[in-house]
């Protein structure tokens, strides 16, 4: 899962509402004040922000606060390594059940050993299912057995569920885990879900979608089971990604989600009922290896008003020649394979703040009505023998679009022999002055017994002076330090090496040592011209 960890804080860190609360023990409550009832939920509030261990120190404060931890209503149980932990667990919330205690959220890792490891997880996940007003419930499951966990039928049952997030890790297979055919389905108060490798039919999916009409939010990552998504009739939506394998080809369906705002489909193939009427309020779409036409492009210009991020991954296109109009865009990514190349891109945006460009290979491009805009990214452009001049003439052109560019190059060389011989006289006829606007200049050199010839390195700092360089080290460290080194004289007044082991920057000198084993990373002042 791509979300970040939060940051729990210490008991320490929230020692003043520790004072307060046991201020309030100590002293006789007014009838107009705080009741037992909302001391104990502030209690539970503050015990659930802590880590468990921290959590587990309050109790020593005092009765109530000890009496609070066995009857909070937010579990976490995440030490999913060991296996002598769901014994705890079950008798964790055997003891809620038994005592009537209610449970809101709870987060629940398991791991699936054998058989009984399983029964027993079900067993704990059924009970907790079954909570009445359970609201959150988050699973992640461990399955190193080879048969699939099937999931309890329960899974779904409960009306007050609000966020459910089911994720199966460790195991190699997409499919360990997995929803009955005919679980209950219950939960009408659902706005999001989340399943991570989950196996589920297009029945129980659909079923799922058409029974919980207020969700806000689904993702479904590497889901499988199902060919058809049918995302119909949900007023509330506002968020939906899903992300298959690229062998298995999955058919969405968009139809009246009028609140719709994020829209991620990484999948194959295009999809088959794809309402653009039913987009009018996106303002993200991010789409990977769909098939893109002249048709996608008129429905970006007319069908979607409120577009700001436009994302375009590994596309099959129908056209050599492709047209992005959008008076709202903002941001355009586009990301091409070897065989997959756009001839001549259009680009008609005058709110367009960022466009990132990974290609082997540079197109033709323009933009309209004179807006261009503030940074272009430029990554993967890929050199190897045979090549000419003809790649850093269009990279030069470039640069004069943008106040801001980063560049990414990639060679790619299996013999001594495949050398990059550049005619440094003929870019300095056509470039007299190098750019000054490259903030990043990146290369990413793969080669065997092959190396970059030196010359290449100076034909690129004739057409441009980086702010910085980065590059994994390979057989190029040497060659490539010679260079700068050289053109010391030329303008280059100071180079800076970031030292890995501190993270310091160092000035470069002919002594300084080589470091091996690590990205290069140089920041280079270059004075004036």
């Amino acid at each position: 899962m791509d979300e970040m960890k939060r940051t729990e804080p210490r008991l320490e860190d929230v020692s003043d509402l520790v004072h307060g609360i046991q201020s309030l023990e100590m002293e006789e409550v007014k009838r107009s004040g705080p009741c037992l009832e909302d001391v104990v939920d502030l209690v539970h509030h503050i015990q659930s922000l802590l880590s468990i261990k921290e959590a587990t120190r309050t109790c020593v404060l005092s009765k109530l606060w000890k009496q609070a931890w066995y009857t909070i209503p937010t579990l976490r149980f995440d030490d999913y390594e060991h296996q002598e932990i769901m014994h705890f667990i079950e008798q964790t919330l055997s003891r809620y059940n038994e005592d009537n205690v209610p449970i809101k959220s709870i987060d629940l890792g398991i791991t699936i050993e054998d058989q009984e490891s399983s029964s027993l997880a079900n067993k704990c996940i059924r009970t907790v299912a079954t909570q009445r007003c359970l609201k959150e419930l988050s699973l992640k499951i461990y399955n190193s057995i080879r048969r699939n966990f099937i999931l309890t039928d329960e899974i779904f049952s409960r009306e007050n569920l609000q966020r459910l997030e089911i994720e199966s890790t460790y195991s190699k297979r997409h499919d360990s885990v997995c929803v009955t055919q005919n679980p209950v389905i219950n939960c009408v108060s659902l706005r999001v879900l989340k399943l991570y490798k989950v196996k589920i039919s297009d029945e129980v999916l659909n079923n799922l979608f058409s029974t919980c009409t207020l969700l806000e939010k689904i993702r479904l990552i590497h889901c499988t089971g199902f060919t058809k998504i049918k995302i119909k009739n949900l007023r509330y939506l506002q968020k939906f990604k899903l992300a298959a394998s690229i062998k298995r080809y999955k058919i969405l369906e968009v139809d009246d989600v009028p609140n719709l705002q994020n829209l991620k489909y990484f999948s194959l193939p295009i999809p088959r009922s794809f309402n653009f009427d039913s987009l009018s309020r996106v303002v993200e779409l991010r789409l990977f290896d769909v098939m893109i036409d002249v048709a996608f492009a008129d429905n970006i210009k007319s069908k979607l008003p409120f577009l700001e991020s436009l994302d375009l991954r590994f596309c099959h296109w129908s056209p050599k020649r492709l047209d992005i109009t959008s008076a709202s865009l903002k941001k355009l990514s586009l990301m091409l394979l070897k065989d997959r190349q756009i001839d001549d891109l259009q680009v008609s945006a005058p709110k367009l703040i960022h466009l990132f460009y990974k290609s082997p290979t540079i197109p033709n491009l323009s933009f309209q009505n004179h807006t261009t805009p503030g940074k272009i990214q430029l990554g993967r452009l890929e050199l190897g023998k045979p090549t000419d001049n003809h790649c850093l003439n269009k990279m030069r052109e470039f640069l004069n679009l943008s106040s801001e560019f980063d560049i990414g190059i990639r060679f790619d060389f299996s013999h001594e022999d495949d050398v990059l011989d550049m005619d440094i006289d003929d870019l300095e006829t056509r470039f007299p002055f190098p750019a000054t606007n490259v903030h990043k200049l990146s290369f990413d050199i793969f080669s065997g017994e092959g190396r970059v010839h030196p010359s290449y390195f100076d034909a690129l700092f004739r057409i441009c002076h980086p702010n910085y360089i980065t590059t994994n080290v390979c057989n190029s460290y040497s060659s490539l330090l010679s260079e700068l080194m050289k053109r010391k004289t030329l303008g280059l007044k100071h180079i800076e090496l970031k030292n890995p082991r501190n993270n310091k920057w160092e000035g470069l000198t002919d002594t300084s040592p080589v470091i091996r084993y690590h990205d290069l990373e140089l920041k280079l002042n270059w004075g004036s011209l």
